[in-house]
């Protein structure tokens, strides 16, 4: 009796199953029918552009131009943003850096001009965004040391 059940539940749970599966109408919209939800069928789903990647990976903000990746160094402590923007406080502050750190930038973009005639950000290969004016190339710091070195 007990086998004879369980075959019955599993023929007409196979029968739900399959009357499920066949009726689209449950789960996919019908073209023309104001107010239906559920997922579109592939074919008419719209596909979201893949975020341009950076040589590390991580993607480039939207307005941002890449640029060839350098290195950059602080002299005073400066944070790094989530956006080229220091409007939002400590709710924007994803990290800081130390002087003597290094970051390499892989983009700039246009933000909030915090020092007059300067609005450049950099993006990280982290993907937060540090003020241009506050941090010097590694490259720039170097040679400076170098040419006083040579004149003594």
């Amino acid at each position: 009796m007990a086998r004879t059940i369980a075959v019955l539940l599993l023929v007409f749970g196979a029968l739900a199953l399959a009357a499920a599966c066949t009726d689209e109408s449950d789960f996919l919209l019908d073209e023309g029918e104001p107010g239906a939800t559920g997922t579109p069928p592939f074919e008419q789903r719209t596909p979201q552009p893949t975020p341009e990647l950076t040589a590390e990976g991580s993607p480039l903000a939207a307005e941002a131009t890449p640029v060839t990746p350098f290195e950059i160094e602080v002299v005073e402590s400066v944070n790094l943003r989530s956006e080229p923007s220091t409007e939002g406080g400590q709710d924007t502050v994803a990290g800081t850096l130390v002087p003597g750190e290094t970051a390499t930038v892989t983009a700039e973009i246009q933000g909030e001009e915090v020092e007059a005639d300067n609005d450049i950000w950099y993006q990280l290969e982290d993907g937060s965004f540090i003020y241009s004016g506050a941090v010097k190339e590694v490259e720039e710091a170097e040679e400076g040391e170098e040419g006083e070195e040579g004149e003594a």
